[in-house]
């Protein structure tokens, strides 16, 4: 590796193929945080009419398919509803009509991830029949007719609702804090996972997002797996057109610098960017292209302690930064010299019976109401060690 470096002057791996989207995936550590939540679970994304529109304007095969009476879209818009074989319970997890499965727009991803049946010209009968890749892989048990998938699990609508269930499983499962043994599922936050790509590299990925668990206990490989189903999933259904700069004057990113003294050990800021930049924050994405406005809520430590907002071009060079100054006190040491003594009460005296008053830290109960009184006196007693 060291010595191809040296001969291309450039990464191996983009040398030979990786391309500038998988070096922005890699740099940006985008496998550890493949979708959110949120989406990856939107089950009312798309009705019948915008998946069958999908397919229309993608000129998919699948688009004048039908199986027992029901077209391609129908059969996904129910898998993602829980229909049929998209419902089950295994393992104390239920899947069924009232929880659904997972967002019409996964599955639309995974049938171009595994079979391209999105964008392929044709469709023949052995696509269809691993269009999910649900128990289709090399030494699968019950394959009678030898092609690397599960008799039983052979089929477009079978494949569909059977992946749509197993997704979901998945994703209800990295919720749990606990895994068995040989069990491919991880819990989110709770451990890294070393993931493989095809060029015999593997990666530390942190399941930053149960989604994100959901997808690699699918399939566990960096490239085949997340960054194909990330690349799909944003250049369909999340990427934003530049805004018209004839028309509209770019937005510049917020670079002022944020100072907060605070007892709380969490914080909230956010700020504007320019629409074509993506905001990172110890090196997570916090809100990608396509709009011009962001937030940010993380924990902090105590003490005085410096962070930095980063924002980040569409080819990850880091363009602009956001200083974040938190001086995080003990619970009533308003000065910040570390105790709570007659100093701090002196200046909890000074503010007495003020509302908002000038140093805000003289009321250390600010959640519960905005006045200096009885409160924050019993408050700087109880944590009293001067």
């Amino acid at each position: 590796m060291l010595l191809l470096t040296i001969i291309f002057g450039v990464n191996p791996q983009i040398a030979f193929g990786i391309d500038t989207s998988k070096q922005y995936f890699l740099d940006n550590k985008i496998y550890s945080n493949i979708i959110n939540d949120a989406s990856f679970t939107d089950t009312n994304s798309m009705s019948v009419s915008d998946i069958q529109k999908f397919l229309d304007d993608k000129d998919s095969p699948l688009k004048n398919y039908s199986e027992s009476g029901r077209s391609a879209a129908q059969i996904i818009y129910d898998a993602a509803h829980g229909k049929n074989e998209a419902a089950g319970d295994w393992g104390g997890i239920s899947i069924n009509d009232s929880t659904g499965t997972i967002s019409p727009r996964v599955i639309l991803v995974y049938l171009e991830k595994e079979q391209s049946l999105i964008s392929r010209d044709d469709l023949p009968a052995d696509t269809l029949s691993k269009a999910m890749g649900y128990q289709c892989y090399g030494g699968v048990s019950n394959d009678n007719n030898l092609n690397n998938c599960n008799d039983r699990y052979e089929g477009f609508a079978v494949q569909v609702e059977n992946a749509a269930w197993q997704l979901r499983y998945n994703f209800e499962y990295s919720k749990r804090g606990y895994k068995p043994l040989g069990f491919t599922i991880h819990y989110v936050k709770d451990e890294k996972a070393s993931m493989p790509d095809e060029y015999g590299n593997s990666y530390d990925v942190t399941m930053t997002t149960n989604a994100t668990s959901a997808i690699y206990g699918y399939t566990p490989f960096v490239f085949d797996s997340a960054y194909n189903f990330w690349k799909f999933f944003n250049e369909w259904f999340t990427k934003t057109a530049e805004p018209d700069p004839k028309t509209l004057p770019p937005t510049p990113n917020d670079t002022a610098k944020f100072v907060e003294n605070t007892y709380i050990n969490t914080t909230t800021v956010g700020g504007v960017k320019s629409s074509g930049d993506s905001v990172f924050f110890n090196n997570q994405l916090i809100q990608g292209p396509g709009t011009t406005n962001w937030q940010l809520t993380f924990e902090t430590w105590l003490g005085d302690h410096t962070y930095y907002v980063e924002y980040r071009s569409p080819a990850g060079a880091v363009v602009d930064r956001k200083e974040l100054q938190i001086h995080r006190h003990g619970i009533a040491d308003i000065n910040g010299d570390g105790k709570v003594d007659i100093q701090d009460l002196s200046i909890l005296a000074t503010y007495w019976g003020q509302e908002h008053p000038a140093e805000p830290l003289a009321n250390l109960n600010p959640g519960d109401d905005e006045v200096v009184d009885i409160l924050d006196l019993s408050i700087l007693a109880s944590n009293w060690n001067g």
